[in-house]
């Protein structure tokens, strides 16, 4: 019996089914993008670095947020729209740490209450910050905003923005009815949802901390406690780990330091935070530039005009602050300060025929700042304090109980602890204040020692501290003199006298230290004319300024504006290019290479910078060479190292400046004879025996490269 054939046999060849292979892998290919395309932003989302979203919690995987505090103006911006807070408090790292959104008088308030303070805040944050508030919580009622002296200095208002705030971004900010919280999350959605984002979600699994290490002495890590943030963006909780480093090494170390007399607060202050480069000086305005008084009321005005119940209050700082502030010379601008916020208030009030929105002044001489600090090696706690800048939540939780109206049986608020500042008891306030620091120091001989020990040397070296209108004065005579005006030039040399004498004689009166160290000199340039280049807002400005110089020939200036730039800039290479080049023309090599490497530290990869390092070094070198024997010396040990090249070029400048000599064209012969340099060696050997004709080593080696040229010459033509 036959087999029936195979009818598929049969069929034509274009029907027979082709092999699948191919477009099962492009359709895996597909979906494994598709399922990764998901999955970035459902991880995202899930682990939630930022708080936007606040879906899954879980202990040891993402509970904690260590990524918030890198990102914390992007994470607090986006959790004010989705949490629509009815309360916020807004403010500087003071408030972060001390301000608890979860104090029982809160609860009389309708709505979510969040912390929405940051780091470093100057008063244009805090406007924009408070704008973004009302916009994107339409149950937004009540604002607390915390009020620090740093804020209110214009000069570093112009610089604070990439100094000491970092990851600012107006664009994420709802600033107009207009704009939506979709806009600010669209912003940010690469780090919300996309692979930036990703990084973060992985390291916050990754840097879990376990609990329990908060409060033991031999695990707890400071800084990353420190940093961490809870939902209602606040610090205070997170700080117990500064009370287990407290207790291991002291308060006092917190204080001061391992030694017990650092001071780093009150120094660093002094010298970076009321008192920023490049002026180092203290204004409530600036030239051409901002009014930090004006901006406060702008905020005020947007509270009037938005419907919020806004409260402001002056932070507390230690007693040893309030010592710096004296020694820097800023005591005057202190007081005025505060004089004029509460200006500011009680005309406001009148214009929109309305109370006065309440200013709380817990800053004063009381029973809270002068808490005693323990000695040196002494482990007693401190009650109020973690040091001298920032109070703890114990304090903060008596300032909300007096500026919310909240009575606790278990506390009561010193009766000297909080004043609500007016105009008609602003001059007793003041005199109080004044007086109260005196007392202090009387009382407290040690501490104010400890500050003196390091304000004093920062402030003699200084110019001054206060706004420098004497200064300026000179400066403006200058220029006259410059012009050839001697009558406009003698009329502000005398402007200059008179407000130098009136400001001294106002400090005397008040009894604080005047640090106007630089007036004299100032004066005495400026009567010589000499021009002094006026003090400028902004690091861009000296950038552009050092450019004009730079143009102008003026190498010297250019490279001092470029100075003063790099002083308070962002890390920048372009202004250590511009410095560098700057040296180089100034034949500084040694600076200049100098700068060259810390614009590549900055920028690894500039073919630029690197290219100019090498000619800084090369120029460096050959300015501290002295004679062609150091040439050929640094030559002999360049070949020795192997470094032909090197070693060649350094013959060549011997051979510059040395009387004729056979034997440095040997060296420099028989260095290109092992780079196969043939044709240049054989040069060599021959300018040698033009010197010294009869030398049988020249004549061999002349040989020799000849033949060598002549076997390469001849491979060359057959290929």
């Amino acid at each position: 019996m036959s087999a029936k054939p195979d009818n598929n046999l049969s069929k034509p060849l274009q029907d027979v089914p082709q092999e699948k292979g191919p477009k099962r892998f492009l359709v895996s290919l597909l979906a494994c993008f598709f399922v990764a395309a998901c999955a970035i932003p459902i991880a995202n989302i899930v682990i939630d670095p930022f708080l936007r979203f606040d879906l899954v919690r879980i202990d040891g995987f993402n509970a904690q947020k260590p990524e918030f505090a890198s990102q914390a103006r992007l994470a607090k911006a986006g959790i004010v729209c989705r949490l629509q807070p009815g309360s916020i408090v807004l403010g500087t790292s003071r408030v972060e740490v001390g301000i608890d959104p979860r104090h029982p008088a809160w609860n009389s308030y309708p709505g979510p209450v969040y912390n929405l303070a940051l780091a470093g805040s100057g008063l244009k944050e805090i406007y924009l910050t408070l704008q973004h508030a009302v916009h994107a919580s339409p149950r937004l009622h009540l604002a607390l905003v915390g009020l620090d002296f740093l804020m209110f200095n214009a000069h570093r208002e112009a610089v604070v923005f990439g100094t000491e705030v970092l990851g600012f971004d107006e664009k994420r900010l709802l600033l107009s009815p207009d704009q939506s919280c979709w806009s600010s999350f669209y912003h940010d959605i690469g780090l919300y949802l996309g692979t930036e984002g990703l990084a973060y979600s992985l390291a916050t699994i990754r840097n879990q901390i376990p609990r329990s290490n908060i409060d033991d002495p031999q695990h707890v890590r400071l800084t990353n406690w420190i940093s961490l943030y809870d939902r209602d963006g606040y610090l205070g909780n997170n700080f117990r780990a500064a009370r287990t480093h407290g207790l291991r090494a002291g308060f006092r170390a917190l204080f001061d330091g391992p030694e017990g007399r650092g001071a780093s607060q009150e120094s660093y202050y002094v010298s970076r935070i009321w008192r920023p480069a490049p002026a180092e000086r203290y204004c409530f305005e600036q030239d051409g530039g901002g009014d930090t008084i004006n901006l406060f009321r702008e905020i005020v005005d947007l509270a009037r005009r938005s419907h919020i119940d806004i409260r402001f209050f002056i932070n507390p700082i230690h007693a040893r602050m309030l010592v710096a502030i004296q020694e820097a010379g800023l005591w005057p601008q202190y007081e005025a300060w505060k004089n004029r916020l509460v200006g500011v208030l009680a005309d406001e009030a009148s214009t929109a025929k309305a109370p006065a929105f309440p200013l709380w002044d817990f800053s004063g001489i009381n029973s809270v700042t002068t808490e005693a600090v323990p000695p040196q090696g002494q482990r007693t706690e401190m009650r109020w304090w973690w040091e001298p800048s920032h109070y703890r939540s114990n304090a903060g939780d008596l300032m909300l109980d007096r500026i919310l109206g909240y009575s606790d049986p278990a506390r009561t608020v010193p009766d000297d602890f909080g004043i609500a500042l007016t105009p008609q008891n602003m001059e007793d306030w003041t005199i109080k204040t004044r007086d109260g620091v005196r007392d202090y120091i009387r009382q407290a001989p040690g501490e104010a020692e400890i500050v003196r020990d390091r304000v004093g040397p920062i402030m003699e070296t200084a110019d001054g501290a206060n706004c420098g209108y004497d200064e300026m004065a000179a400066v403006a005579g200058s220029q006259d003199l410059k012009r050839g005006d001697r009558v406009a030039a003698q009329a502000a040399f005398a402007k200059a006298l008179a407000i130098h004498s009136a400001d001294q004689r106002r400090y005397e009166e008040i009894g604080v230290p005047y640090r106007e160290n630089g007036f004299d000199k100032t004066l005495r340039q400026a009567r010589r004319g000499i021009e002094l280049p006026p003090m400028l807002a902004s690091w861009e400005d000296y950038q552009a300024r050092g450019n004009a110089f730079l143009t102008a020939g003026k190498l010297t200036e250019a490279t001092e504006d470029f100075s003063k730039a790099l002083q308070f800039s962002p890390p920048n290479p372009a202004l250590y290019f511009l410095r560098g080049t700057t040296r180089l023309r100034l034949e500084q090599f040694e600076l200049a290479a100098a700068d060259f490497k810390a614009g590549l530290a900055i920028d690894p990869n500039n073919p630029t910078l690197q290219t100019l390092l090498r000619e800084a070094h090369a120029r460096a070198v050959d300015g501290n060479v002295s004679s062609w024997e150091d040439y050929q010396a640094r030559g002999n040990a360049l070949l020795a190292a192997g470094k032909l090249t090197e070693a060649a070029e350094q013959f060549s400048k011997a051979l510059q400046f040395s009387p004729p000599n056979a034997a440095l064209y040997f060296l420099r012969g028989t260095t290109r004879l092992r780079m196969e340099q043939f044709e240049l060696a054989a040069a060599d050997f021959v300018a040698g025996l033009a010197i010294d004709p009869k030398n049988p080593t020249l004549q061999v080696l002349l040989r020799e490269a000849k033949s060598k040229a002549a076997d390469n010459n001849a491979s060359k033509r057959k290929l």
